[in-house]
């Protein structure tokens, strides 16, 4: 088994740990709609829903950016004991379902971040020839479950190209809120970007796509395994590189079971793994 210092995720240096964001100081706050008890909570915000461009289906799973200079008082103060809420929360439920996905610093206008955002969401699987290799699917990358561990599974170059306008991304993960700063993580703007799209998708290299689709297995590992809570993203990141490659044969909850034993000797049973984060679409 890999020890941890020869299992450094490439963006480490950009990471850290950060306390919950205080909303009173402005950015964006990204929301996921479907996790509120009721989305009428959220009409009076004015928010931008993320949709792709074209974009047809319904408007369920895709998030909703909150430009936070443009809300009340009351409504910053709601907001935030929203993010209070949920950090008490995760100590206990560090999988639940989060309705604050994070906290943007981007020095570009609410309508030009969630187009991006959101064109960034339909993805389609390509082989090493950049022939399609699968269907398009709506990537919910934005989930900070996921966020945080394609903050170690995507290079620093392909970060760049998914978050482009953003200087700093911060996210609750496992009970710790962290922030990215993409300009220590060799970060560009939208204008220096390529925006590769095949019939409106984002295109994806198909073992990248494998592996992402790993990522709640990874999380329901994670979550078994007896890590002090404190820990760097770095290090949690580090032993979540380490399960990885484990769980490309996995199959069933006692595989997963037999794992966490392997990595920790938890012997809990796992729960079922939360695969909401993508929906394959008819393409």
């Amino acid at each position: 088994m890999t020890t941890p210092n020869q299992t450094m995720p490439p963006s480490a240096g950009a990471i850290s740990t950060c306390q919950p964001p205080s909303l009173f100081h402005g950015g964006y706050l990204l929301l996921d709609p479907g996790a509120f008890r009721a989305t009428e909570e959220l009409t009076p915000l004015h928010g931008r829903v993320c949709v792709p461009t074209n974009w047809s289906g319904d408007l369920t799973g895709l998030p909703m950016l909150i430009d936070l200079r443009q809300c009340g008082e009351r409504q910053v103060q709601w907001l935030e004991s929203i993010v209070g809420e949920e950090y008490e929360a995760q100590q206990l439920e560090p999988l639940s379902r989060p309705r604050i996905c994070a906290h943007l610093k981007a020095p570009v206008p609410v309508d030009a971040l969630a187009s991006h955002l959101a064109n960034q969401m339909l993805v389609l699987p390509i082989d090493k020839t950049r022939n399609r290799s699968g269907q398009g699917a709506l990537w919910r990358f934005f989930d900070p479950r996921v966020f945080a561990n394609l903050c170690w599974l995507l290079n620093p170059d392909q970060l760049a190209v998914l978050l482009a306008p953003v200087s700093t991304w911060a996210f609750p993960w496992f009970g710790n809120w962290f922030a990215i700063d993409m300009a220590a993580n060799g970060g560009s703007t939208l204008d220096e970007i390529p925006q590769e799209r095949i019939a409106g998708f984002t295109p994806i290299e198909i073992d990248l796509w494998a592996r992402a689709q790993r990522i709640a297995l990874v999380n329901q590992v994670l979550a078994r395994l007896a890590l002090p809570r404190d820990l760097s993203w770095a290090q949690r990141a580090a032993q979540a590189m380490r399960i990885e490659p484990d769980l490309a044969a996995m199959l069933t909850p006692e595989d997963y079971d037999r794992l966490a034993q392997r990595h920790a000797m938890i012997t809990e049973p796992l729960p079922p793994a939360d695969t909401s984060n993508t929906r394959t679409l008819g393409t």
